[in-house]
This record gives C-alpha cells, sequence and structure tokens, in this order.
C-alpha cells in the first residue's frame, strides 16, 4: 500500500485502464479505500486497494466478492 513516495502517491493513478484514483477515504489494516472515477462510464466509484499484507485467503475471498 504505501512505496517510497506513501500511499498518496496513489492518487492520480489509473488502475485496469479504467479507475482513476482521486482521494484516499480511509484506510484499516489492509487496505485502503479510494474516491475515483471510471473513466469508460464516466462515474464516481470507490475503489479499495488491497496492501501487500493482505493475507492469501483474505485476497481470495475478496476476489470472489467482488465478483
Amino acid at each position: 500500500m504505501t512505496g517510497p513516495t506513501g500511499s498518496h502517491g496513489l492518487s492520480g493513478r489509473l488502475l485496469a485502464g479504467r479507475y482513476r484514483l482521486t482521494e484516499r477515504i480511509d484506510r484499516g489494516g489492509t487496505a485502503e479505500v479510494w474516491r475515483g472515477r471510471d473513466e469508460r462510464l464516466d462515474r464516481d466509484v470507490a475503489v479499495k486497494v488491497l496492501g501487500a499484507e493482505a493475507e492469501p485467503a483474505f485476497r481470495e475471498r475478496f476476489t470472489m466478492e467482488a465478483r
């Protein structure tokens, strides 16, 4: 989640060629929630960004729930 520039270094980043992160809303133990923009559908979205510390089982469950 955090790199040399910190998590706020994600601001402005485009994820999956579609979701532009604009503002971090909150952060928890394994993830951050960002306000973003779906550039394909031109609408506001919330984006959860999992950190490197997220357990593999948590990542798998999160992916399944997201579908």
